[in-house]
C-alpha cells in the first residue's frame, strides 16, 4: 500500500493504519483502499468507474448527467418520484441520443414499451378493461 511520508509515527516510524488517496488529496483508513488500487480510496475508485461508463456508453460527462438531474429536480422524468437510487441514464437505442434520467421501473416500462406492437397490445388491454 502506498503511504504517504507523514502516515508513520514520528516517534516508532512504525506505520500509521492510514493511506494518501492521490486523487481526493486526503489520509483515510486503509480499509477504505481497494488492494489492486492502493494509490486510490474507494470512493474515488468508484466515481471515476461511473465516469468512464458514463462517457463510453451514452457520450456524456460526469458533469453532463448531474446537468441533467438538477434540471429533472433530481426526479424519475416521467414518474417524478425520489427512489434513493441513481437514476439510469434514457437512450434510443437505435440513435443513442440520451433522453433523460429515469427510475429503474420506468425505465424498464419504457424499453419494453418502444416495441410498437407490445405498445399497441398494452393499450387495447387497457380500453378493454376500463
Amino acid at each position: 500500500m502506498a503511504t504517504c511520508v507523514q502516515s508513520r509515527n514520528q516517534y516508532t516510524g512504525a506505520r500509521k493504519p492510514y493511506t494518501f488517496c492521490g486523487t481526493c488529496k486526503t489520509e483515510k483508513s486503509k480499509n477504505e483502499f481497494y488492494k489492486a488500487t492502493p494509490n486510490r480510496c474507494i470512493e474515488c475508485s468508484l466515481a471515476q468507474v461511473r465516469k468512464s461508463h458514463l462517457k463510453r456508453t451514452y457520450g456524456i460527462t460526469f458533469e453532463e448527467y448531474d446537468f441533467m438531474l438538477d434540471r429533472q429536480n433530481g426526479v424519475c422524468a416521467i414518474c417524478k418520484g425520489v427512489h434513493g437510487r441513481r437514476l439510469a441514464v434514457d437512450h434510443n437505442h437505435e440513435t443513442g441520443k440520451v433522453r433523460g434520467l429515469l427510475c429503474g421501473s420506468c425505465n424498464a416500462a419504457l424499453f419494453l414499451l418502444e416495441d410498437s406492437i407490445l405498445r399497441e397490445n398494452a393499450m387495447n388491454y387497457l380500453g378493454e378493461r376500463n
